[in-house]
C-alpha cells in the first residue's frame, strides 16, 4: 500500500485533536527510574523509551516533529505522564491509543492541546471513552486521598499535580478524553504513516481484548507496542462487553507475529518488556485454556468447577485475581461454539 504522509497540520484537520518468560537481555533495556520521576522510564533502543506504572505499559518515541506517546495511563497522573514524557526529549505531538481501557486513556486529557498534540484512536475506541467518563472523573477525585499509599518517594511535582487533577475534575467534559473526530477504520489496516522522519503503522485485527484494539510497529526501530494484546506473563483480562474472544485475540497475536522478527522488541500492555516469544506465549496460554475448556466440556464439568482449574503452565503468571473470570469466559465461549456447531 502506498505509504500516508501526514504533516502537524493534516493530524489536526484529520484527526481533530481535541481542545479540552522471555524478557529482553539487560543490555536493551535500561532503566532510567531516578527519585525526581514518578514513573520507571527504560531506554528500549535510542530515542525509544516505555514508561510503566499507574496504568498500561506506555511507549514513547522521538522524531524530528515531536515525540509519540502511544497511551495514556490512568487518569490521575496525564500531567505527569505529559510533564515527564516532555523532559526525555521533545515534546509529545502526537498520542495514539492502543484501545478504550480507562488505565490506557485515563490521561488523555493531560494532551487536549489542539497546536500541540494529535490524537489517534479507533473510531469504536471513541464512543467507549466517552461513556466511561464519570470513571476518569472518580480516579481523580480518589487519587488525591492516596497518595500516601504511593510511598515515600513520591516526587513533590507529581503530588502536586495529582491533587491539581482531583480539583479540576468536576470541570472536565467527556470530550476531553477523546479525538474529536477519530481516523476511519481504513487507517488501521497497516498502511504506513509518518510523523516527521518517523514511519509507523497502526492495526486492528478484529475483537480480541476489546472490539478496538490495535497495535503499532515501528519498523525503523524493531518495535512493537501490543497494547493489551500482551499480557506478559499475566492471566489476561477479556473485556466481553466489549467484543472480547480468545478466538479473535489468537488471530490478533498471530498478525503480530507477522511482523516481528528475532530482533523485535516488544511493549505489552501489562508485564515486563518482551520479544516475538511473549507473544507466542500468549497464543499458548489461550490454546491451552481453550482445550481444557472443551475437555472439561466433554467430561460433563461444571463451569463452577473447570474456573478453579489448577494450571500448573501457568503457575507464576501475575494478575491471578482475574484467572477464575479468565477461564469462565472461554468455558463460556466454548460452550457456545460447540451449540453453534463451530
Amino acid at each position: 500500500m502506498p505509504p500516508i504522509h501526514l504533516t502537524r497540520r493534516q493530524f489536526t484537520a484529520a484527526v481533530g485533536t481535541s481542545i479540552s518468560a522471555f524478557a529482553l537481555a539487560p543490555s536493551l533495556v535500561v532503566s532510567t527510574r531516578r527519585r525526581d520521576t514518578f514513573f520507571e522510564w527504560k531506554e528500549l533502543r535510542p530515542g525509544v523509551h516505555a514508561a510503566f506504572g499507574q496504568g498500561g505499559n506506555a511507549g514513547l518515541i522521538q522524531t524530528e516533529a515531536g515525540a509519540l506517546l502511544i497511551d495514556a495511563k490512568n487518569a490521575p497522573y496525564g500531567t505527569t505522564l505529559r510533564r515527564e514524557a516532555d523532559a526525555v526529549g521533545r515534546r509529545v505531538s502526537l498520542l495514539i491509543n492502543t484501545h478504550h481501557h480507562a488505565d490506557h486513556t485515563g490521561g488523555n486529557h493531560a494532551f487536549h492541546d489542539p497546536d500541540h498534540v494529535g490524537m489517534i484512536m479507533h473510531p469504536k475506541a471513541k464512543p467507549r471513552i466517552e461513556k466511561q467518563f464519570e470513571r476518569y472523573v472518580a480516579q481523580m477525585k480518589r487519587a488525591r486521598d492516596q497518595i500516601d499509599d504511593l510511598g515515600e518517594d513520591v516526587p513533590e511535582a507529581a503530588r502536586e499535580e495529582i491533587k491539581a487533577a482531583a480539583e479540576r475534575a468536576d470541570e472536565f467534559e467527556p470530550v476531553d478524553f477523546a479525538a474529536k473526530a477519530p481516523l476511519p477504520a481504513t487507517m488501521f489496516d497497516g498502511k504506513e504513516v509518518h510523523l516527521g522522519d518517523l514511519v509507523f503503522s497502526m492495526t486492528h485485527v478484529g475483537p480480541g481484548h476489546t472490539d478496538n484494539d490495535i497495535f503499532v510497529f515501528i519498523a525503523e526501530h524493531n518495535l512493537l507496542h501490543a497494547g493489551d494484546l500482551l499480557f506478559h506473563r499475566n492471566h489476561p483480562f477479556m473485556d466481553t462487553a466489549a467484543g472480547a474472544t480468545s478466538a479473535g485475540w489468537i488471530t490478533s497475536c498471530r498478525a503480530m507475529l507477522e511482523a516481528c522478527d528475532d530482533e523485535t522488541i516488544v511493549i505489552p500492555g501489562h508485564g515486563e518488556i518482551t520479544d516475538a516469544d511473549g507473544i507466542r506465549q500468549q497464543i499458548r496460554y489461550f490454546e491451552v485454556v481453550r482445550e481444557a475448556a472443551a475437555r472439561a466440556l466433554a467430561d460433563g464439568l461444571e463451569r463452577d468447577r473447570f474456573v478453579q482449574s489448577d494450571l500448573p503452565v501457568f503457575k507464576d503468571y501475575g494478575f491471578t485475581r482475574i484467572k477464575e473470570r479468565t477461564l469462565g469466559t472461554i468455558y463460556d465461549e466454548m460452550v457456545e461454539q460447540r451449540e453453534g456447531g463451530g
